[in-house]
């Protein structure tokens, strides 16, 4: 598979985060990407995240940033507190600061909110739920996965665990 042609056909087992991003991020190259999932719908789960400065950049990346404005908060201060006292043992500001140093924000989003907006950036068409992995094999060629019972198999170039 050669990135540079955008040629190739991956399969990425597990549909959060980092799954989703990848799709996204290979689709962008023009590489097809098959998602997997083993839950049978994608669905709010989790709580807030911290998506730092490269984390932006990738999701701005893929044209997500006025989403990510819009859903996320950037915090004025970093803050560490003593875990007896809750007294602040130090404090970094960061808002503009990280944009000087870094070249991006840094922002606290909540899982769901970024796992929609990565649902959005990966075509429809892509996302298998209710599919799991029962096993794998690979060869100098390419790999076979078999998903769900064992009836469904299927041939990829590479296969990325995002499990």
């Amino acid at each position: 598979m050669s990135a540079a042609s955008g040629s190739g056909r991956v399969a990425i087992v597990g549909g959060g985060i980092g799954g989703l991003c990848a799709a996204a991020l290979l689709r962008q190259r023009g590489i097809e990407a098959v998602v997997f999932e083993q839950a049978p719908a994608f669905r709010e789960v989790g709580a807030g995240l911290q998506v730092s400065p490269n984390g932006v950049k990738v999701l701005r990346s893929l044209g997500l940033g006025d989403a990510l404005d819009a859903l996320g908060v950037r915090p004025q201060n970093l803050v560490i507190r003593g875990w007896k006292t809750g007294i602040a043992i130090s404090r970094t500001g960061i808002q503009g600061d990280f944009d000087r140093a870094y070249g991006a924000p840094y922002y606290h989003v909540h899982r769901a909110d970024l796992h929609q907006m990565l649902l959005g950036a990966v075509e429809p068409s892509a996302l298998h739920v209710g599919r799991r992995l029962t096993s794998m094999e690979m060869d100098d060629e390419d790999g076979e996965v078999t998903l769900g019972f064992g009836e469904d198999r299927a041939r990829f170039d590479a296969v990325i665990g995002a499990d």
